[in-house]
């Protein structure tokens, strides 16, 4: 049986998601892993009985964290969660079972939790239909539904790992690396991780992720536009509309410039009257207007976009 490293990131959450993350690893059928964390956060130590807390004396952030925690575990399958990321009481079980398969990657659906309790069937990412050929327009499309993979460890060092440069959207990012390595990958469909919604989580910082969302797609241009080219400006024009919506124009920028480059003039992400507007106002101004648009006109009347 292949052993799995569950490799958990700790830097805002409160002080007893160490007793937490204790009754979760408890509650594993299958006993065959090992937990390692990493405190980012300076200002204070945490300490287990049960596993290995390497306490960080300055704040690296998270791609730091994973590729160190990468390296001193000892599992045959490496798999990075949040540390306020619930866990399925399955999870390893599920794992070791396709790892049986060797594959490079392991997928599985992931959900999400509005209340202090797990929801383990409110999926929020989808891949039962993910194929060989569709892989990298999931990545594309889906990749900020994250945690959902699982690596050998072999293929993580192959592809390097997490890139230190990404002070967001790191796992959008190394989900693309993935995607376009062509990776042997199996599927699990159940939800075996469920998300915490907070407030004040990193996720919610809408100018970093978008942003960084952006530059990872323009990092791998090159590759990206030589089979997916209308996937991937689709994706830079939505997070571009998102900024912009947002309040952050500045940061969809040189994004725009990418999309003007390539004259695009289609976005499927909004409704065909925005799309006959931008052909004459580009995708930026016609934004703006949207933003006014709404602002004067009551939501009934101009009714959801398409």
């Amino acid at each position: 049986m292949k052993k799995i490293s569950l490799c958990i990131t700790i830097y805002d959450e409160p002080l007893n998601i160490i007793q937490d993350i204790e009754k979760q690893a408890k509650k594993q059928k299958n006993k065959f892993f090992e937990i390692l964390c990493f405190n980012d956060n300076p200002k204070r130590k945490m300490f287990s009985k049960y596993f290995h807390i390497f306490n960080s004396k300055k704040n690296r952030g998270p791609c730091f964290a994973r590729n160190f925690l990468a390296k001193k575990s000892k599992g045959q399958y490496l798999r990075f969660q949040d540390a306020d990321d619930w866990l399925h009481p399955k999870i390893v079980f599920e794992i070791s079972k396709k790892a049986k398969l060797m594959p490079d990657v392991i997928i599985n659906n992931i959900s999400k939790s509005e209340t202090h309790k797990p929801k383990f069937k409110n999926k929020i990412s989808c891949i039962d239909k993910i194929t060989t050929s569709s892989f990298l327009n999931y990545a594309i499309h889906h990749g900020f539904h994250v945690p959902s993979f699982t690596f050998k460890r072999k293929f993580f060092f192959k592809i390097k790992g997490f890139d230190l440069r990404m002070k967001q959207s790191e796992d959008y990012e190394l989900g693309l690396r993935v995607a376009l390595s062509k990776p042997k990958f199996r599927k699990i469909t159940k939800s075996l991780v469920c998300i915490r919604s907070r407030p004040n989580s990193r996720s919610t910082r809408h100018e970093e992720v978008y942003k960084f969302g952006i530059l990872a797609l323009i990092k791998h241009k090159k590759q990206l536009f030589r089979t997916a080219r209308k996937e991937t400006l689709d994706s830079l024009s939505k997070f571009c509309s998102v900024l912009i919506q947002k309040g952050f124009s500045k940061s969809a920028n040189i994004g725009l410039k990418i999309i003007s480059q390539e004259r695009v003039t289609d976005f499927p992400h909004r409704s065909r009257e925005f799309n006959k507007i931008a052909l004459f106002l580009g995708l930026k101004n016609t934004e703006k207007l949207g933003i006014i648009y709404r602002a004067l006109v009551p939501k009934w009347i101009w009714g959801k976009e398409e």
